[in-house]
């Protein structure tokens, strides 16, 4: 029914995670692919803690911040439990289509609403499975306290409330399991809150109100996944920021008391180029003591949730984590002080004229990598001016011209887009408004490569570029079908130029002014 994610804290394996109970083998390739958010994906417990953690449990156990030690076996299963959580994109899109709808946006804690839940399993005896004193009078039988307040996991929780929204005939969506749709409300699930859009009397009348004792607290949206989610009376937006995460990772940097020394106006030095440490500098930067690891894993948080104009940053650090070096430390560093400086900044999200309902910029960074010489793309996606999704990668194999590519990236750029049309068509097929016109989003791919834009108009063959002809003729069939819409812009305007390299300040000027994160 859902895509559950083990609750974990730090991933130390490569390969798979290992959890109890055993035959729990999620690969951790699935969570790096659909960025699914764990609780505390990004922290590590502290020695205190995982020296009592290894006192107490055998094997070889990913470490896991976000749950208590267990000092039973049943504790153990109980703790052991998976965050149901939905895709980040899905989220801001899921906010965006609520502007579209002027419709309330309202949050429940499953944690607190389950315990006002009617136990309706007492209600019907006959249910129950038959234990040791089933031949005994039912006066002498004594209800068990587990049986009269059972003990919700956030998995059974998610589970249960999935099965009442089936019930009443809303249909989990394809694009996203973690997303109900239907004619009059719309329910996103993240970890053990959910999110409901539409006409919320109706959502407490259905299912609510006949299964709890007391109607449990809906209240308008304010955080959720540690995003600080504003908005302002007099105006349709929304506005998210993370300030409070940015000063608890600067405090663990110990940055908060340090003194701003100089303009940062980027995330990173411009033109710069980073090379794997070499052993004595990695030696040297061991003696600092510094946990490079869980900095860039804090990074990568902040970046991909509300803070595109970091997500270069972001990847190109992560690349270094096995050998770390001063000049790598010395860049993250940087990059802190520029959140700290931008820590108010926040992506604000509205319904705006613009000239199509989806807008794609991908772009990329041909040989960027001075070593192994593989490009970087990236890609940004905006839905009625608003901000839903940005990506930034090194590619995985060497592209032998620009072309090439550019062209990789807008294989990923268009895959990305396509998702998210299928996504909008369902949240636009079952709306919760009468009122909406169910219209077909017009939508546009912009590239800086005059090269390939002659490439995809053009159905010849060149020999030069027999190896990436599959997808060549891949974007070509989605251009024929009008799946694929692409317009050649000049490179001073392309918004994915920050999400390859390290830009100047004008590019980041212009890319925040756009997305208007301001």
């Amino acid at each position: 029914m859902f895509r559950l994610i083990p609750r974990t804290g730090h991933l130390t394996a490569l390969g798979k995670l290992r959890l109890r109970p055993p035959d729990w083998n999620f690969p951790i390739t699935a969570i790096r692919a659909y960025q699914y958010v764990t609780w505390s994906s990004t922290s590590r417990p502290s020695e205190s803690e995982e020296a009592a953690k290894n006192e107490l449990v055998e094997g070889d156990i990913g470490h896991s911040s976000c749950l208590p030690i267990a000092t039973t076996d049943q504790d153990q299963r109980e703790n052991n439990g998976s965050a149901t959580t939905g895709r980040l994109v899905t989220l801001r899109t899921f906010l965006v289509h609520a502007l579209k709808l002027h419709s309330p946006i309202v949050q429940l804690d499953l944690k607190a609403a389950f315990h006002h839940l009617v136990p309706s399993s007492q209600q019907d005896s006959s249910e129950r499975p038959r234990d040791l004193g089933s031949n005994l009078d039912s006066s002498q039988k004594t209800p068990s306290p587990a049986a009269a307040a059972p003990k919700w996991t956030p998995t059974s929780r998610c589970k249960k409330l999935a099965t009442w929204l089936e019930d009443h005939q809303l249909k989990q969506s394809i694009s996203d399991p973690c997303l109900y749709l239907g004619h009059q409300f719309h329910v996103f699930f993240l970890t053990d809150s959910i999110l409901v859009i539409g006409e919320i009397e109706s959502f407490k009348a259905q299912i609510l109100g006949p299964r709890f004792s007391n109607m449990p607290n809906l209240h308008e949206v304010d955080t959720i996944l540690g995003i600080q989610i504003r908005r302002k009376a007099d105006s349709n937006s929304l506005y998210l920021s993370q300030p409070k995460q940015i000063n608890k990772a600067l405090s663990e940097l110990k940055m908060l008391d340090e003194e701003a020394v100089g303009d940062v106006g980027t995330p990173l030095t411009p033109k710069l180029q980073l090379v794997e440490a070499s052993d004595e500098e990695h030696e040297d930067f061991l003696k600092k003591g510094m946990n490079y690891r869980q900095s860039v894993g804090l990074l990568n948080h902040i970046a991909s949730t509300t803070r595109p104009d970091v997500m270069y940053a972001s990847s190109s650090l992560s690349q270094f984590t096995e050998k770390p070096g001063t000049s790598h430390w010395g860049e993250l560093m940087r990059c802190w002080r520029y959140l700290r400086a931008t820590e108010q900044k926040a992506l604000e999200l509205a319904i705006r004229p613009t000239g199509f309902d989806l807008e794609v910029w991908s772009d990329a960074n041909w040989a960027g990598d001075p070593v192994s010489r593989k490009s970087h793309s990236g890609y940004l996606v905006c839905l009625h001016g608003s901000c839903i999704s940005w990506n930034s990668a090194r590619q995985s194999t060497v592209s032998l011209s620009s072309t090439e590519s550019e062209l990789r990236a807008l294989v990923e750029a268009t895959q990305e887009l396509i998702w998210l049309q299928r996504l909008l068509v369902e949240l636009n097929n079952t709306c919760p408004s009468t009122s909406h016109q169910k219209t077909t989003l017009s939508h546009m791919n912009y590239i800086d490569n005059n090269a390939l834009a002659c490439s995809l108009a053009s159905s010849s063959f060149h020999s030069k570029t027999k190896h990436i002809d599959v997808q060549t003729k891949w974007l070509r069939e989605h251009v024929q079908t009008k799946v694929l819409s692409y317009q050649w812009i000049p490179t001073k305007s392309m918004l994915a130029d920050c999400l390859t390299k390290p830009a100047p300040k004008a590019a980041y000027s212009l890319l925040c002014s756009k997305v208007s994160l301001n």
